[in-house]
């Protein structure tokens, strides 16, 4: 009897322990995160550009969604049910070839990315309530888009700190997101909090598989982020959005170290192009920058998809150091 009792004690006292472990381990994350809230970066709105090039698109993009700039080219994707990559003249946004992707499925597919052997198509577009439990990243091998059999894997995630609950109600959310980078072996998300205005970092392994999304950082930058692009030869991040009365904006980061985007220089340049739904940005020299906005049509207000180009050279330094 008395070697069962003091079994019973022990296992009690090793409960305590190991739960006052957790508990010590529980504080320090609730600190580390709140110490990442305190360190928002805020962006405020300095400058403002209009293209120096604007044309129409083929209405066959009239959901554009996202850019990049590969293979002397840019290529876009529609942001629901089109099946296409989308492969387009630098010069006047002119369908130069589409691919199709046969099999997959496109929920929402709201940006495009690339590395030195893949692109990445983000269906992370979340914006009923932020209820969607499929969150994915498709992960194309760049070379096997001219043969007859596209391989394609997929990136499962979840956001670590999110709570999904079924809802029936469209609901303002901050859980959507349109925007992503890929910087070594890791996707960087940039979160559309249609409550806050602002934007939270995300962080995953960029290979396939099921992973959580981990906090890494936010912005507060009073509207919502559509779209990126990172420019490692000059150290630049680059975000387009718009505010909720759909006036467009461009946020520019550069000079930071390592992956610490919003440590160094920032700015905020709004767009004159009222009522433009851009939603996309890319470039192939770190100076003028390609951007996309799709079809918007509400009440008196019509605006085709277009192609739009911008220089932002004299918005940056010279030199950046890495």
């Amino acid at each position: 009897m008395f070697d069962r009792m003091r079994r019973i004690c022990l296992v009690f006292v090793n409960v305590v322990f190991v739960l006052g472990i957790y508990a010590q381990q529980s504080d320090s994350l609730q600190i580390n995160k709140k110490n990442r809230q305190d360190k928002t970066a805020v962006l405020r709105m300095s400058k403002s550009i209009k293209p120096f090039y604007t044309v129409e698109l083929s209405d066959s993009l009239f959901e554009t969604s996202g850019l990049i700039y590969w293979n002397h080219a840019l290529w876009t994707h529609n942001d629901s049910r089109d099946k296409h990559l989308y492969r387009l003249d630098t010069s006047d946004g002119r369908i130069i070839d589409s691919f199709l992707l046969a099999d997959i499925v496109n929920t929402d597919i709201e940006e495009i990315s690339q590395d030195d052997n893949f692109i990445y198509l983000a269906d992370v577009g979340n914006n009923q309530s932020g209820i969607r439990n499929d969150l994915h990243v498709l992960r194309i091998k760049k070379e096997s888009l001219f043969t007859n059999h596209i391989i394609i894997d997929t990136i499962w995630f979840v956001y670590e700190d999110q709570y999904v609950k079924n809802s029936f109600a469209d609901l303002p959310t901050d859980y959507d997101c349109e925007a992503f980078v890929v910087i070594g072996d890791s996707l960087y998300l940039f979160t559309k909090q249609w409550k806050h205005l602002g934007s939270k970092v995300y962080v995953l392994p960029a290979y396939p598989g099921r992973h959580i999304a981990h906090v890494y950082d936010s912005l507060n930058v009073n509207g919502l982020i559509t779209g990126s692009v990172y420019f490692a030869e000059r150290n630049q991040l680059i975000l387009c959005g718009y505010s909720k009365s759909l006036r467009p904006f461009i946020c520019m980061f550069y000079g930071f170290k390592g992956r610490d985007f919003f440590s160094a220089g920032k700015r905020k340049i709004r767009l004159r192009l009222a009522f433009h739904q851009v939603e996309a940005v890319t470039t192939s020299d770190g100076k003028v920058f390609y951007l996309t906005n799709e079809k918007f049509k509400r009440s008196l207000i019509r605006i085709p998809a277009k192609f739009h180009k911008i220089e932002l050279s004299p918005f940056l330094p010279d030199k950046i150091d890495d």
